[in-house]
């Protein structure tokens, strides 16, 4: 187990259960962050990067963040690029592929820092972005990225032993489709690891904007925009999801999906209900 402090958790119940069973270590946690964060807006907290092999400064600020707190799970980065959340998810890879051999892998991504670090590790991988240059789907355009459409992927059923996908899903209005193709490519066992904005006391996922009969954006919340590797205009932030989406996933042909929560001081893995979710084929 990557983290001594890691827990599975699969539907709102047993959040609640956990919530309470773990309370005395969850007041723990945050009473050390708010120790460690208080009165100050930048600084470093030592951790074992997966990514560099060794412990090192992780550096932690108030970007993304109230002002006044850090957005944990988009800082504690390290040098090489990896803030917490993708240095979580590439030891949580390690997992799950760690007994494959030369594992074959898609990424929904192509041009960030996490790729690289995927791509010098393993031979057997393939990234992509969603492109607006009109690229035809599983062509590189000319800076060599690949396009591809999650709701609709070129690859042939059944070709990877896992699909990564983190900070994508939220993105995409029809994410019951995405999670159908990504089952689709998916080997027998193999497995989705991913995150995504996901609200841990929702029953059912919050739907902020849709797509009309006319095809027109149908916002039913104001507007939220997050980051685009690709596209400076950013993308439009369709919904947070709740615990509805785990049945989701099994509906879309996952035979299991779940939640992990972890926190670890020694991997800097810091801040309230960090998460993955797993899904296996």
């Amino acid at each position: 187990m990557i983290c001594s402090f890691s827990h599975q958790i699969r539907s709102l119940e047993e959040y609640v259960s956990y919530r309470a069973t773990n309370k005395p270590e969850l007041e723990a946690q945050r009473a050390y962050e708010n120790a460690l964060s208080a009165g100050r807006g930048e600084f470093n907290v030592s951790g074992f990067c997966v990514a560099c092999g060794k412990v090192v400064p992780l550096k932690v600020d108030l970007q993304w963040g109230d002002g006044v707190r850090p957005n944990w799970r988009e800082r504690l980065q390290c040098a090489c690029g990896l803030n917490n959340r993708i240095r979580a998810a590439l030891d949580f890879l390690g997992e799950l592929v760690g007994k494959t051999q030369n594992p074959a892998l898609y990424a929904t991504e192509q041009v960030t820092p996490l790729f690289a670090q995927l791509h010098s590790r393993h031979l057997a991988i393939t990234g992509s972005e969603y492109l607006r240059d009109g690229t035809q789907r599983g062509v590189a355009n000319a800076n060599g990225i690949r396009h591809e459409d999650i709701t609709d992927l070129t690859f042939a059923t059944g070709s990877f032993d896992a699909v990564l996908s983190f900070d994508v899903l939220e993105h995409v209005p029809d994410y019951r489709a995405a999670f159908r193709e990504i089952a689709r490519v998916l080997k027998p066992r193999g497995h989705l690891l991913s995150s995504f904005p996901f609200d841990a006391s929702l029953a059912k996922t919050l739907v902020r904007a849709s797509i009309g009969a006319d095809g027109s954006v149908v916002h039913h919340l104001p507007p939220e925009y997050h980051g685009d590797p690709v596209d400076n205009s950013g993308c439009l932030c369709f919904q947070v999801f709740g615990w509805d989406v785990l049945d989701e996933m099994q509906r879309a042909g996952f035979s299991e999906a779940h939640t992990v929560f972890y926190w670890s001081l020694d991997r800097g893995y810091l801040g309230p209900n960090q998460l993955l979710i797993i899904g296996q084929r």
